[in-house]
């Protein structure tokens, strides 16, 4: 039997925990398996923080608090980029205030600064680059 005809032979269970229903396990089990309790088919889709919670149908997220426990190292948070969007964006809306000048041209121009920036943050937003993402920073 070659590998591909083993892989089409094979299934993934995954296990959880009884009492948190956390992911405790991952492995390959013959495609009749027949699942026992607190196992599933179904994969945690991608993307997700871990650990992993079975709410019954599918699998959760961990929420930041958790995840910062479990990780210690990392950190969820904004990515760099929206950092740098929001910095830019406070001091804009400060420049303005500070601006103590009646001078239209200059207020016309930090309004258009301010609207690109939004407009930058919403499409960042849209993108999917402004959720909580794991980082070093």
């Amino acid at each position: 039997m070659d590998n591909d005809q083993m892989k089409t032979n094979r299934t993934v269970v995954y296990s959880f925990d009884p009492e948190t229903r956390l992911l405790s396990d991952m492995r390959y089990e013959a495609a009749d398996y027949k699942l026992a309790a607190n196992e599933t088919l179904v994969a945690p889709k991608d993307g997700l923080r871990p650990p992993y919670r079975w709410n019954g149908t599918e699998w959760e997220e961990a929420s930041v608090e958790e995840f910062n426990k479990e990780h210690p190292g990392f950190k969820v948070g904004l990515t760099p980029t929206t950092q740098a969007i929001n910095i830019l964006g406070q001091q804009l809306v400060q420049a303005k205030q500070d601006s103590s000048s009646s001078d239209e041209k200059l207020n016309t121009k930090l309004d258009k600064l301010t609207e690109s920036v939004n407009m930058l943050g919403q499409m960042l937003a849209k993108q999917g680059t402004t959720k909580e993402e794991v980082n070093n920073g």
